[in-house]
């Protein structure tokens, strides 16, 4: 029998993140075994029962995760105040995924890969940045910069606005001039690969170097691709992949 501190068994129950967890332990909103949990340091193990809101964690389930194409429009968070349309509005109307968290971000702007688990120690382990899961994304802006100077200064890291951003790679794919034929100006696209997930951080880089980002599609997060995934669709990654890739602790 596995013990675990009280926090960390909520994230692995998909109810919630760890952090999260412990939100909920401080206000006093979890119970184990009809007491209340005072810490989320507090260990337990399969027997016990935990109640959240007066309403009975559901067990421990094996860990998930799956690829979905996120398409422009849609928020990333399970309801926004503002009444917009979230992407669980549409997953949870075609699939059965039980609740999930999305590992990491995309704004309401950006498209591309977008993994979600039921594992919140999974979640949160992707994006810690000493973990260095890389981000790449393919990006069209507008304007004129000198690539190399810009290369150089994004290798070393940045800081703008009093926020340091670390090591990032990008390159220029191509270039599409405007109708005026002005070579200084035009659409541009690049390959970017960042191994944080700053608030909008390609977005405000970009708009340093004064670049105004159009478009912005995520191509891979770590070990996973969104190939040739169509938007909106979601697809399960295979246990086998899973356990390849994460091992027995996070099962």
């Amino acid at each position: 029998m596995t013990s675990y501190r009280i926090a960390k068994y909520i994230s692995r129950c998909g109810y919630c993140s760890r952090r999260q967890a412990e939100a909920l332990i401080f206000q006093q909103r979890v119970t184990c075994d009809g007491h209340i949990v005072a810490t989320p340091a507090f260990i337990v193990d399969d027997t016990a029962v935990i109640k959240i809101d007066q309403k009975t964690l559901k067990p421990m389930q094996q860990t998930r995760i799956w690829r979905y194409h996120k398409p422009r429009g849609l928020i990333v968070t399970q309801q926004d105040e503002k009444g917009r349309k979230t992407i669980f509005d549409q997953l949870k109307q075609e699939h059965q995924l039980g609740y999930v968290m999305t590992i990491g971000r995309l704004d309401l702007d950006s498209e591309g890969l977008l993994l979600l688990t039921n594992n919140g120690d999974i979640a949160r382990h992707a994006t810690l940045p000493q973990n260095q899961w890389i981000r790449k994304y393919k990006v069209r802006a507008y304007g004129y910069m000198n690539i190399q100077k810009m290369q150089t200064a994004l290798k070393k890291g940045i800081v703008i606005d009093n926020i340091a951003y670390g090591s990032i790679d990008i390159s220029l794919d191509k270039h599409s001039e405007l109708d005026n034929h002005d070579k200084n100006q035009g659409n541009r696209w690049f390959t970017v690969a960042l191994r944080e997930g700053k608030n909008r951080e390609i977005r405000h880089i970009f708009d340093h170097f004064n670049l105004r980002v159009n478009r912005l599609i995520r191509l891979s997060f770590g070990a996973f691709h969104l190939g040739k995934l169509k938007k909106g669709d979601i697809d399960e990654v295979s246990p086998k992949a899973v356990a390849s890739l994460f091992g027995q602790q996070y099962q």
